[in-house]
């Protein structure tokens, strides 16, 4: 184990060298040959959420029809939000933190949470910048946005079945999307 030094990445941060940054350190990671860390769960969290409302209907029913494009098997980090990204003091990536929710499955599940924290523009020039160092091609950003969309109807129906105190912030990113969460964060609930 690696001591990262650094701090967290702020709730919303847009650094073009920081996103290069990123981009080499993701293609870095899905170029190492997967072992045994445990398969992405998307075909299953698809498969499991209760459709009832139209939002969760949509995002399943785009998965489903993107589904043939998340067909690679790398290596994830498979938890990539600001809270696991340390930077240094000059704004340049330090490392990435927590890597508990390792797991093998196609690039784009990566890609899913981080533009929530640098928004539709900084994901655009993320996935430009992977897609010059990987083997691995992130096709754009709607194959991304889908699997946003789907994850996120995952952590609202997980929250409000554990009763989680979280439930009506969750509540409020759908109510908004696709807006980037950073923005309905900093609002009051």
């Amino acid at each position: 184990m690696v001591w990262v030094t650094g701090t967290t990445m702020p709730n919303w941060y847009v650094n073009n060298t920081f996103l290069e940054d990123l981009a080499f350190n993701l293609a870095e990671i899905h170029s190492r040959v997967p072992k045994n860390e445990p398969k992405t769960n998307m075909f299953k969290i698809a498969d499991n959420l209760d459709t009832s409302e139209d939002f969760v209907k949509d995002a399943v029913n785009h998965f489903k029809r993107l589904s043939h494009n998340y067909n690679k098997n790398v290596v994830l980090h498979g938890d990539l939000w600001n809270g696991n990204i340390i930077l240094k003091p000059d704004g340049r990536l330090s490392g990435l933190i927590d890597w508990e929710h390792t797991q093998i499955g196609d690039p784009h599940w990566e890609f899913r949470m981080i533009r929530r924290f640098i928004g539709w523009d900084g994901l655009d020039y993320l996935i430009k910048k992977y897609n010059e160092l990987s083997v691995h091609k992130i096709k754009g950003v709607v194959e991304v946005y889908t699997l946003d969309k789907l994850a996120l109807c995952h952590q609202y129906q997980y929250r409000l079945r554990k009763n989680d105190s979280r439930t009506p912030l969750f509540r409020k990113y759908i109510d908004n999307w696709p807006e980037c969460i950073n923005d309905i964060s900093n609002q009051r609930i």
